[in-house]
């Protein structure tokens, strides 16, 4: 604002918005924020503020507005949840308003496809094709988030319209698909190798949940029993470490026992199942641990040592020599 005498000249920037109040030299001004452009206004004649008084001036030309102006639907599990919201789109101005588009759009993370929409109002359905607000009106538009996958899933709802020129807007949307995950961490099969008539043998492996969440109440049991049991029977397994797990062999006959430990719980859509095997042998010489399960080995850390005894199951035996094949 500049002063020519006892006059003041304001120069206002209208933004997008439904009136504009002016107040006189001193008494300050209410301008909301939003994007700056060019707009029609009535009166367009001249007119004359008093100090103290205010003069309302109307924008003639539509105006979009959009509430909230981002949704975020939190955390909804991937496998059976969705989320809801619901976010309006007005014209807050006088003239007719031509919603053209509505999308949701992504980054390339294919999270757009977990967001859809349902319009309802002046605009039914999916947009296009175009629907027209006249003053005053709103659209509303019911927003689903189904997450595709267990991560966040964040997309921008892209409004398209035209007020005096087309263009665009864009709505942030964020939710985070939850799950939890089983799987057995290393080879896909256990085996104990060679264990002597009625000696246990045991071997640790490692359960991983890959998801965001804990996955409680995982029952194991082993079908057929035969000469394995596996401890604890029921567990948990969190997100942020491993579970070990530990299965033992004692047969009681000779030759290659099979059977398959299973790992279960109600938020998992199916059972994870490790096939494990042993051999009974009557040779005296054996190891203990009979396998050895490294698990998750990181690049460039640290070595994992894992010390093996060698025991006989009846006299003592001679070693003249020990290699890895």
């Amino acid at each position: 604002m500049s002063r020519f005498g006892s006059k003041a000249v304001i120069a206002i920037a209208i933004l997008t918005t439904a009136v504009v109040v002016i107040a006189a030299p001193g008494t300050g001004a209410i301008v909301p924020a939003q994007p700056r452009r060019n707009i029609s206004v009535s009166p367009t004649t001249g007119f004359s503020v008093t100090a103290g008084a205010r003069q309302l001036l109307t924008l003639l030309d539509p105006v979009i507005a959009v509430t909230p102006t981002t949704l975020d639907l939190g955390s909804i599990d991937a496998a059976q949840g969705t989320g809801t919201g619901t976010l309006y789109v007005s014209n807050v101005g006088t003239g007719d308003l031509t919603i053209n588009d509505v999308r949701a759009v992504d980054s390339g993370t294919g999270a757009a496809l977990d967001w859809t929409y349902v319009a309802s109002g002046p605009c039914g359905g999916q947009i296009p094709p175009h629907c027209v607000l006249a003053a005053n009106a709103q659209v509303e538009l019911a927003i689903t988030f189904d997450p595709s996958r267990i991560a966040v899933r964040e997309a921008t709802l892209l409004v398209s319209y035209h007020d005096t020129v087309d263009r665009s807007m864009s709505i942030p949307l964020s939710g985070t698909g939850t799950g939890v995950t089983l799987e057995l961490v290393g080879p896909a099969q256990l085996d104990l190798g060679r264990v002597p008539l009625g000696i246990t043998s045991s071997v640790t492996f490692q359960l991983a949940n890959r998801g965001n969440r804990v996955l409680d109440d995982v029952a194991l049991e082993v079908t057929p029993t035969g000469p394995f049991t596996v401890m604890p029977a029921m567990t948990t397994v969190s997100h942020t470490a491993t579970r070990a797990i530990t299965l033992a062999c004692t047969p009681t006959q000779l030759g290659i026992a099979m059977a398959t430990v299973t790992a279960s719980a109600p938020e998992l859509p199916e059972p994870l199942a490790i096939m494990v095997t042993c051999e009974g042998t009557d040779q005296a010489l054996y190891a203990r641990p009979s396998t050895i399960a490294l698990g998750e080995v990181r690049t460039g850390s640290a070595p994992v040592n894992v010390p093996i005894e060698l025991l006989s199951a009846e006299a003592a035996v001679t070693i003249t020599s020990s290699r890895i094949t």
